[in-house]
């Protein structure tokens, strides 16, 4: 799972772990805060990281070797299993920060991310391993002089993210790239992961094998369908929920660590957003498919709700104000819930699951590409299989985990409330709603 502002939160995490992600990076931090506030660092962790969310990547801001290495060393300290620098940000505050894409873009900088990334390796009392996240420079070659340097510097693993800087608006435009991840991979012996092009869960095979990186990183599309991973493998998919069952299970994390947490500090993200608004944009991204404040699904993406008819039902049910003025997790869950049955299909015996991005027959399995000495995934040495795609993929990347974690060699490896609450009211009962109610809204009161 890909670092993500405000849509990194544990109980997401726990989500994505339990349906076959097998590594977590928490939100971007700011290194400078970490290092040096313990309220901050609570929010983050509470007491430390839990049991149960290992392996994590802690992935910091920063633009100063000496904080960056505080910070790792107060992850660490936190049970931390690796720090991440982010150099591919490409947000307006990251450009005013200078850090992230900005940073990694002007090349006078490259000597400063250098000595970053080398003083946190070259730490004795640092143990954990130092990764790092880029975007594609303006030139293939200016992105392997880039990466050619983080590797010198100890970087143990690259994540690649196949886009290139061009402002802060247009950050996502476009495919990425993934002949230039793929030529970066050629070119690197440390283990890479590829970050872009993924629409639904046949994507990851497909990247795998284009780039020949070890694995592959995923942030909009994992939003937009927790399980992701799962589905991956035929066998492994046949146990994945329904659409609904999925999202309960999120909210029910959600509710746990919110009671929990709250004893501790911890907080679902340590930026400018409520637990309930952490919540309510999962809601909308699973539900809806809507990723941020203006990323709709592109065409041809995997949505969670395969009935066409039941996406404008989730559109009002996001939009049902009662639930936009919840001030708690729990009152967000409660609107939730007293809804959630004008989400069901009320046909048949089929239940709202996800939509494939391509049809396949029931019988044929997955593809399953190994890993070949030389860290890469050969075509040729495919494999049909009906289950083992998915248990290879995953044990692969977490033996390559294992041997970065032990220092291994790693081979080439909007409307008024009224208006609203009537919309609501009749899209709830339409069939008990008089023709001039539906047409002007006139005559109906707001509920309370």
């Amino acid at each position: 799972m890909a670092p993500m502002v405000t849509q990194s939160d544990r109980a997401f995490r726990r989500t994505v772990r339990a349906y076959g992600c097998s590594l977590c990076y928490t939100e971007m931090f700011m290194a400078d805060k970490f290092a040096s506030s313990e309220d901050y660092r609570r929010k983050a962790f509470g007491e430390g990281v839990a049991e149960d969310d290992h392996p994590l990547v802690v992935q910091f801001a920063a633009n100063d070797p000496a904080t960056l290495l505080a910070a790792a060393l107060q992850a660490q300290a936190l049970g931390a299993d690796a720090v991440d620098l982010n150099l591919g940000c490409p947000q307006w505050k990251a450009k005013v920060g200078r850090y992230g894409a900005w940073l990694a873009s002007d090349v006078s900088a490259w000597p400063l991310i250098e000595d970053m990334v080398a003083m946190c390796t070259n730490c004795p009392d640092l143990k954990i391993p130092v990764t790092c996240k880029i975007r594609l420079q303006a030139t293939p070659e200016a992105t392997l002089a880039f990466a050619e340097r983080l590797q010198r510097a100890g970087c143990a693993l690259l994540a690649v993210h196949g886009r290139r800087l061009e402002n802060a608006r247009d950050r996502r435009d476009g495919p990425a790239d993934l002949n230039a991840i793929a030529a970066l991979r050629r070119s690197l012996h440390v283990p890479v992961l590829a970050n872009g092009n993924v629409k639904c869960a046949k994507n990851l095979l497909e990247n795998l094998l284009k780039t020949g990186c070890e694995g592959i990183m995923v942030a909009e599309q994992l939003l937009r369908d927790p399980a992701l991973f799962q589905r991956f493998s035929n066998a492994a998919a046949s146990k994945v929920p329904s659409a609904l069952d999925l999202v309960d299970e999120y909210l029910e994390q959600c509710l746990l660590l919110d009671s929990d947490a709250a004893c501790l500090g911890e907080r679902f993200t340590v930026w400018e957003a409520r637990n309930v608004d952490v919540v309510l944009n999962h809601l909308r991204s699973m539900l809806v498919g809507t990723v941020g404040k203006e990323n709709d699904a592109e065409p041809g993406t995997q949505l969670l709700l395969a009935d066409p008819k039941l996406r404008p039902k989730a559109r009002h049910l996001m939009d049902w104000w009662r639930l936009q003025q919840a001030d708690s997790v729990a009152a967000a869950v409660a609107c939730y819930r007293s809804r959630r049955d004008t989400l069901s299909i009320s046909h048949g015996k089929g239940r709202p699951e996800v939509e494939a991005c391509s049809q396949r027959k029931k019988k044929a399995p997955l593809a399953t590409a190994t890993c070949t000495s030389k860290g890469g995934w050969d075509e040729a040495m495919l494999q049909r299989e009906d289950s083992s795609d998915f248990a290879t993929s995953n044990s692969l990347l977490l033996q390559l985990w294992t041997n970065i974690m032990y220092g291994a060699q790693v081979a080439s490896v909007v409307a008024s409330r009224h208006v609203r609450c009537i919309a609501n009211w009749i899209f709830a009962n339409p069939a008990g709603t008089p023709k001039s109610a539906r047409a002007t809204g006139k005559g109906w009161k707001q509920k309370k």
